[in-house]
């Protein structure tokens, strides 16, 4: 077989030979990769907003209104947390304003007992509770009532004396002598003997 002729006159090569295995023709300028174009990035949508479903609270608890629902949702969106996670934020909060809560309710419990011992431990508090009993009746109302059980204003001791010394100024109870008792019943000392000095009137 004959030798083959590369193009344009190049050298003869032998037939047998493959082109892999041949010298480069004497003159051949080295071959230069073609540039490589850049990869043009991924076009990207930005994420969509996390949103939330209501927060759920503890039976017998105050819904999350919708601005504390706003700023909830604007925490979560800024930290990337999901609603679960949220949902945690939410039952440690409600955990700490019921220890709060509950700490505020021992205390005031507390001093209401301290009020009442001190109270019933003082003869002429004790004697002369139609005195106040008649200056609720005059100027007060069931209300202001409850209001000295609910907050244990009617077990202070000083606040009694009050009751009981402008009730005397009335002239419209006798006084009674320490040592004296009159009756009691459940809640503070003012507004259970109110309750019960009614039923004698």
């Amino acid at each position: 077989m004959n030798a083959r002729v590369l193009p344009e006159g190049g050298k003869k090569m032998d037939p047998n030979e493959t082109i892999i295995n041949q010298s480069p023709p004497e003159g051949t300028p080295p071959a230069t990769p073609a540039e490589r174009q850049p990869t043009p990035p991924e076009q990207t949508l930005p994420p969509e907003p996390i949103s939330y479903t209501d927060f759920s609270v503890p039976e017998g608890a105050e819904k999350i209104d919708a601005a504390t629902h706003d700023e909830l949702t604007k925490l979560g969106q800024e930290l990337k947390l999901n609603q679960e996670q949220v949902q945690k934020f939410v039952d440690l909060g409600l955990k700490k304003i019921g220890d709060g809560q509950e700490a505020i309710r021992l205390e005031i419990l507390k001093k209401k007992m301290q009020w009442e011992s001190e109270a019933q431990k003082d003869p002429e508090i004790m004697g002369n509770l139609d005195h106040a009993k008649r200056l609720v009746d005059r100027f007060g109302n069931e209300e202001l009532r409850k209001t000295f059980d609910d907050t244990g204003i009617g077990n202070n001791p000083e606040f009694i004396r009050f009751c009981i010394n402008a009730g005397r100024a009335l002239g419209e109870a006798p006084f009674v002598q320490a040592g004296a008792k009159q009756p009691q019943e459940e809640g503070t000392i003012l507004g259970g003997f109110a309750k019960v000095y009614e039923g004698k009137m």
